[in-house]
């Protein structure tokens, strides 16, 4: 072989190799971009259902403080503590509603996006998060409050009814954005 044959085949070589990986090259960023747009796809429409279940869990607050913590009569303990419990099922469901949703976006909020509008999705959700567990932790210490109080008064009056037991859930108060701030957690 004369050398400008050589010359000619490696630089043919060289040439397909160079395009062989621009062609690799771009096709890893479209697979990229596409799983991008998908996570942001998925925030999207999490944070969209997220709103409509925080809607719910405000709507079943209202509830809950409407038909159990602004009517707690000792009175009335005996007939409606069951039916008071099952306010606060329905309140907590939503809340597990809510952290269903949030699995979901921490699995895509752990990067920086290029739409801003999806990052600040990915920063609100946590302090919506936060919001929602302390908050609904607050209430049920307060109902407890209430169902020890009245615990007190039947053993302190000697009454003969039953004790009631507190309301327990498997949720405590959170820090869930590392501010050191607990975002709907009151002073009880």
């Amino acid at each position: 072989m004369n050398k400008k044959t050589v010359i000619c085949l490696i630089s043919t070589i060289v040439i397909v190799l160079i395009s062989f990986g621009i062609i690799s090259f771009i096709n890893v960023n479209k697979e990229k971009q596409n799983e991008l747009n998908n996570n942001m796809t998925t925030v999207n429409d999490n944070y969209d259902k997220l709103k409509i279940n925080v809607n719910t869990f405000n709507e079943n607050r209202i509830n809950v403080y409407s038909n159990v913590l602004n009517n707690f009569y000792y009175e009335e303990v005996e007939n409606y503590y069951n039916y008071w419990n099952e306010y606060f099922n329905n309140y907590e469901k939503s809340v597990i509603d809510i952290e269903n949703i949030i699995a979901s976006l921490d699995k895509v909020c752990n990067i920086e996006y290029f739409d801003n509008n999806v990052n600040k999705k990915c920063i609100t959700y946590k302090e919506t998060y936060e919001n929602v567990i302390n908050t609904f932790v607050t209430d049920i210490n307060l109902y407890n409050k209430q169902l020890n109080e009245y615990n007190n008064w039947i053993k302190e009056e000697k009454i003969e009814k039953e004790l009631v037991s507190v309301y327990t859930s498997k949720f405590k108060y959170i820090d869930y954005n590392n501010d050191k701030v607990y975002l709907g957690k009151q002073d009880e």
